[in-house]
């Protein structure tokens, strides 16, 4: 059996992938955790809002939610917790990250981030 050599290109494409996405780490990384969460949150309301816009009604997890190319995905808060999601009506939907605490109130960057829509507007 022979093994085929990457050619030069698919190496350069390689090498370029992988220095992109060490520089996003980086970039994700200097960005204040409150500011990140919110980035998180609202990508993920546009998110829902899009599988709304489909399916005619909310996913049943936040993991039923396909990817948006070119967005950062998770669907966790910047301290590594779960955003909550809770339906409230028919279209009507709840986020929450319960800030750095973990806990639910708090001030500062304890202080939960709460928001509320409707994905069928």
């Amino acid at each position: 059996m022979v093994k085929e050599r990457p050619s030069i290109l698919s190496t350069c494409v390689g090498t370029l992938r992988n220095a992109l996405l060490g520089f996003s780490r980086l970039f994700i990384a200097s960005i204040p955790p409150r500011d990140l969460t919110i980035t998180r949150i609202g990508v993920t309301r546009v998110r829902i809002r899009a599988y709304w816009k489909t399916h005619g009604r909310l996913p049943p997890s936040l993991s039923d939610l396909p990817p948006t190319p070119g967005r950062d995905n998770a669907t966790v808060d910047a301290w590594g917790r779960d955003i909550l999601y809770q339906v409230t009506g028919r279209s009507a939907v709840t986020l929450t990250s319960l800030g750095a605490d973990g806990t639910a109130g708090g001030t500062g960057l304890d202080e939960d981030i709460v928001v509320r829509f409707d994905a069928g507007e």
